[in-house]
């Protein structure tokens, strides 16, 4: 417990040069565990360098994929089993084919799915190989066949965790097909993006229930995998060349999906899986969102660039300040109270601090919305920012504040917080570490 640091010294004297067996032992296994804590905490600590935080740039196929770097033995090995299985010889590539079931029969219940996604990460990187797999076999035919949405397979498999591998397998497969110039003819051949591109055009309609073919309605994209289409949609914006193939799916479509009153669920599914590392089409797709008529839209945007941030997507600091400082002239105060809470996140970035006093947004206009005073104390830290805001009387009128009221009520709450801390320590930890980790601490 914070409030209860001042035992910290005396436990590592115990567990040093204590003469008390068992005791010793408790007290050099709670350092053992407070360090492991800290080291925890260290690697998911805020910016792009944490695991975590890391893991929300990814999209498509790499969210399944082992993150490299944090185990270099297994790295290796992973590195050397990859250039084995590209290299492996004609007989050993058709058994594995044959072994998937996939060319066997059309029952993707009896498919071999672990075998299906080893080709995917292995034999099937070989460029020559997938071509082989889709010119020579029907290996990739059945599987895209599989995943067309008028086959009525892959979305209609219930949306939960052991339909996992339907999803990853999908993205692999795309992402593997829009490698090449001649496997993403393949796929364009396939009609597999086509009937993608007419389910969605359906929900834009003035009647999508009219349709026959609807697969999108509001209990299907809730319980089964036809939700897992904008993931793929995802892993397509993750590619230039698959970023092509979505201007053939016409790109005014997915500016109209980003922006549905009334069905605010596909909006959100689009936004949030989008690839926003590149600068283009998902971005201004996303912009278009944070201004659109939808205030649940809008706050879904607000709330997301929090993700893009803790995730160090290039540029954040322009793009992404711009986008929250529009954000506080919102007509919803929800979406600029949002707004100015990621604001102050992103004030602990130097970039984006120094980014956000170049604007100069008038943020003096808001009065006491939450958060405000924080993120001009932060923009005080810098001297351009200390200059901007002398400028406009706000520094001044503090230091008048301070000296007349605000020192003497500092004072009086952080005795108040440490009485209540000491005091309630024995009798209820939690409140004391929740007055030393509040405002005031």
């Amino acid at each position: 417990h914070v409030a209860r640091l001042h035992a910290l010294p005396s436990l590592v004297n115990l567990a040093a040069f204590g003469d008390n067996g068992p005791l010793t032992v408790r007290a050099s296994a709670m350092l053992t565990h407070l360090h492991n804590y800290a080291l925890t905490k260290k690697k998911n600590a805020f910016g792009p360098s944490g695991d975590f935080h890391a893991a929300l740039l990814v999209t498509g196929a790499n969210k399944w994929r082992r993150r490299k770097g944090a185990d270099r033995g297994k790295d290796r090995i992973e590195t050397m089993k990859l250039k084995v299985d590209r290299a492996i010889e004609d007989v050993q590539f058709i058994t594995m084919i044959k072994e998937s079931q996939v060319v066997v029969t059309k029952d993707f219940m009896k498919w071999r799915w672990d075998i299906i996604n080893e080709l995917m990460e292995g034999p099937l990187c070989n460029k020559a190989r997938l071509l082989e797999a889709c010119n020579k076999h029907k290996f990739i035919k059945r599987l895209l066949s599989f995943y067309k949405p008028l086959k009525g397979f892959f979305c209609n498999i219930p949306w939960e965790r052991e339909s996992v591998k339907y999803v990853k397998t999908g993205c692999c497969l795309i992402e593997l097909l829009v490698s090449t110039e001649d496997a993403a003819e393949f796929l364009v051949n396939s009609k597999l993006l086509e009937e993608i591109a007419e389910m969605l055009q359906i929900e834009l309609s003035p009647d999508p229930s009219a349709s026959p073919h609807r697969i999108l309605t509001p209990k299907r994209v809730a319980e089964t995998m036809a939700r897992e289409y904008f993931t793929m949609i995802g892993t397509l914006s993750s590619s230039l060349r698959g970023i092509d193939f979505l201007h053939r799916m016409k790109m005014t479509m997915f500016y109209s999906l980003s922006q549905m009153e009334h069905r605010e669920d596909l909006s959100k599914l689009l936004l949030t899986s989008l690839d926003y590392n590149m600068e283009g089409d998902a971005r201004g797709i996303f912009s278009a969102a944070m201004t659109c008529s939808v205030p649940g839209i809008r706050l879904h945007c607000t709330n997301h660039l929090r993700n893009l941030l803790r995730a160090g997507v290039p540029d954040f600091p322009i793009f992404g300040m711009e986008l929250l400082v529009t954000q506080l002239l919102d007509p919803d105060h929800e979406v600029v109270e949002a707004a100015m809470k990621v604001l102050e996140e992103a004030c602990q970035d130097d970039e984006c601090l120094r980014e956000l006093v170049r604007m100069r947004p008038n943020i003096l206009s808001m009065g006491e919305a939450t958060d405000i005073k924080n993120v001009l104390l932060r923009i005080m830290g810098t001297q351009e920012g200390f200059e901007f805001l002398g400028d406009s009387g706000w520094a001044k009128t503090e230091i008048i504040a301070w000296k007349d009221k605000e020192n003497h009520v500092y004072v009086s709450r952080v005795e108040n917080a440490l009485a209540l801390a000491l005091n309630s320590a024995e009798a209820n930890p939690e409140d004391a570490v929740m007055c030393f980790g509040g405002q005031y601490g």
